[in-house]
C-alpha cells in the first residue's frame, strides 16, 4: 500500500471511530468522553487542538449570553 492509501485508512478510521463515539455520548455513556478526549490527543497536533477547543468555547460563552434573550422573546 502506498502511503496516500494508508492516510486515508487512518482518517476513515478516526471518522468512523468519532461517529461511533458521538453516537455512545449521545445514548447516555459517559465514559467515551475520556477516550474520545485521549484519542484527540494522540491525532491532531497542538495548534489544531487548542484552536478547536478555543472555537467551541467561545460558541458555549456565546450560547449562554444570547440564551436568556431567546428565552424572552419566545414568550
Amino acid at each position: 500500500m502506498t502511503m496516500m492509501m494508508m492516510m486515508m485508512m487512518m482518517m476513515m478510521m478516526l471518522i468512523m471511530m468519532t461517529i461511533f463515539v458521538k453516537f455512545e455520548i449521545s445514548c447516555g455513556s459517559r465514559y467515551e468522553y475520556v477516550v474520545l478526549g485521549l484519542l484527540y490527543l494522540q491525532v491532531y497536533p497542538t495548534t489544531i487542538r487548542s484552536l478547536g477547543v478555543g472555537v467551541c468555547n467561545g460558541m458555549a460563552r456565546f450560547g449562554g449570553v444570547i440564551t436568556p434573550f431567546v428565552a424572552q422573546v419566545s414568550q
